[in-house]
C-alpha cells in the first residue's frame, strides 16, 4: 500500500514539474484528495495490524491463564515458566499498544486541535491509554503471583532440605 502512495505522488510530482497538470487545478486537488485517501486507508491498515497482534497475544495470554488455572485445579505442579510466560505475553502486548498510540498521535498530529478527525482520534488515544493501563495493572499481578510463587516454592525446598537433615 505504501508503495503505491510512493508511485502515485511522484508520478503527480512529475506530471506537475512537466506542466501537464498544474498546481491547483481540479485535477490536482482530485489527485491530493486521492493522495489523503490513500493515506488514511495506509493508516487504517496500520492500525489494524496493530489491534490484531494485540488480539491474538490476548487470546494466547486468555489460553495460558485458562492452562494454568486447569493445573491448580488438578494439583498438578505449577512451574516457573507457567508464570513467565504469560508475563512476556503481557509485555508485548504492553509494547504493540505503545506502537498502537504512536501512529495514532501521528496521525492526529495532522488535523488542527478542536476539528472532528482531531478528537476522534483523541478518544482513539484515550481508549488505548485505558488498554494500557488495563494491560499495567495485569503484568503487576502477574509479577506478585510469580513472586508469590517462587517464595512459596523457596519455602517448600528449605522445608524439605531441613526434614532430610533432621530425618
Amino acid at each position: 500500500m505504501q508503495k503505491a502512495l510512493d508511485t502515485f505522488t511522484n508520478e503527480l510530482d512529475k506530471q506537475v514539474n512537466s506542466g501537464v497538470i498544474k498546481e491547483f487545478s481540479n485535477e490536482w486537488y482530485d489527485a491530493q484528495k486521492r493522495i489523503s485517501e490513500m493515506q488514511d486507508a495506509l493508516i487504517e491498515a496500520t492500525l489494524k495490524k496493530y489491534q490484531d497482534i494485540i488480539d491474538n497475544l490476548d487470546r494466547i495470554s486468555t489460553t495460558l491463564d485458562n492452562s494454568l488455572t486447569l493445573k491448580e485445579a488438578r494439583g498438578d505442579t505449577i512451574t516457573e515458566e507457567d508464570y513467565q510466560r504469560p508475563l512476556e505475553l503481557a509485555n508485548e502486548q504492553i509494547d504493540e499498544l505503545y506502537k498502537k498510540r504512536e501512529q495514532l498521535l501521528k496521525q492526529q498530529a495532522i488535523y488542527d486541535v478542536g476539528s472532528a478527525k482531531y478528537d476522534e482520534y483523541a478518544d482513539q488515544i484515550a481508549d488505548v491509554d485505558d488498554e494500557i493501563y488495563g494491560s499495567l495493572m495485569e503484568w503487576k499481578l502477574l509479577k506478585i503471583s510469580g513472586m508469590r510463587w517462587m517464595r512459596s516454592e523457596a519455602y517448600l525446598e528449605m522445608k524439605r532440605l531441613l526434614e532430610a537433615m533432621a530425618g
